[in-house]
């Protein structure tokens, strides 16, 4: 059987419209106020995010060798919030791996995404609002050869009334091109860890693929293995393509809620944010083994109930 793809993201989508939509992650106004103001450059991060070793490395992604950040919705002592109780915007996402410095994120868009309980199988998740340009900004991750990424997350359905409209919804950026789920085509772009720059040529980007209604609009994994060797994408243990290799990851900082592509004016590309939840992000510095990936991407299916469809 084939393997699933060594990023895994989870997308849950939900139908247009209704009070899930609308409350949580929907287009609509009545997004919290600006907050956080981006400062510039966020590679080196204020010491004073860091919540010390408790709840760190603790979990059965942190028993694998080569975990270099992992993000989790649904501890809330590793998500910052403004007034935990009383105002739940997210001020920092905090890197549970054994990284040294943590790779932790902060949120510097025009207003902050929010902290959200029991709304992802029982468990909690950032919400995210695409036209209040809400995203999370992390350092670099320079001097790794290889990677492997689990994402879970939960984007809603938005059909564009024209594919030539520039409306996407930047899911993350941890190229020099960003990732979209879905981008103004309705199909998934994703470019994790991705490349390959040619002279006078914008950077190409990974992967796009056109996924089926019920995957669309349906709670998701997403796995992304990006090495020299090969570019691979599945969801749900089903391969979605499969490309060579040109592994590398920005100069610049990562970000988690949207896309910041250096090549791209903000006038050119005015919507690259996402409009959805978020709920866990975990990245290795290398491939994993064929049981590695079975045993975090069984770790994610029971924690976010998402039947593994597909074979590895």
């Amino acid at each position: 059987m084939k393997r699933a793809l060594s990023l895994a993201i989870v997308l849950t989508l939900s139908a247009a419209g209704g009070f899930f939509a609308a409350a949580c992650i929907g287009d609509e106004p009545g997004a919290l106020p600006s907050t956080n103001a981006d400062s510039g450059d966020h590679d080196v991060f204020n010491p004073g995010l860091d919540a010390g070793d408790a709840g760190r490395s603790q979990g059965l992604p942190a028993t694998i060798p080569g975990l270099v950040l992992w993000l989790d919705g649904d501890d809330p002592d590793r998500v910052r919030r403004a007034d935990p109780g009383r105002n739940e915007n997210v001020t920092a996402w905090l890197d549970k791996s054994p990284s040294t410095p943590p790779r932790h994120f902060e949120s510097v868009g025009a207003s902050s995404p929010l902290f959200v309980k029991n709304i992802f199988n029982g468990r909690s998740a950032l919400s995210f609002t695409r036209l209040s340009k809400q995203y999370l900004k992390g350092p670099s991750f320079l001097g790794l050869s290889g990677a492997e990424a689990f994402l879970v997350a939960q984007t809603k359905q938005y059909v564009p009334p024209d594919a030539a409209t520039l409306v996407s919804y930047g899911m993350w950026q941890f190229a020099d091109v960003g990732s979209y789920h879905p981008a103004h085509d309705n199909a998934w772009h994703d470019s994790f860890a991705y490349n390959k720059v040619e002279p006078g040529k914008p950077p190409e980007q990974g992967l796009f693929w056109p996924p089926p209604a019920n995957e669309m609009f349906t709670p998701h994994i997403l796995n992304v293995i990006s090495n020299a060797q090969e570019w691979t994408a599945s969801v749900d243990g089903i391969q979605r393509g499969t490309k060579a290799g040109s592994f590398g990851f920005p100069n610049g900082p990562t970000v988690v809620g949207g896309t910041l592509n250096s090549h791209l004016s903000e006038a050119a590309a005015p919507d690259d944010f996402f409009n959805g939840l978020i709920a866990e992000v975990i990245v290795y510095g290398q491939k994993l083994t064929t049981a590695e990936h079975d045993a975090v991407a069984s770790y994610l299916s029971t924690k976010w109930g998402i039947s593994l469809d597909g074979g590895k």
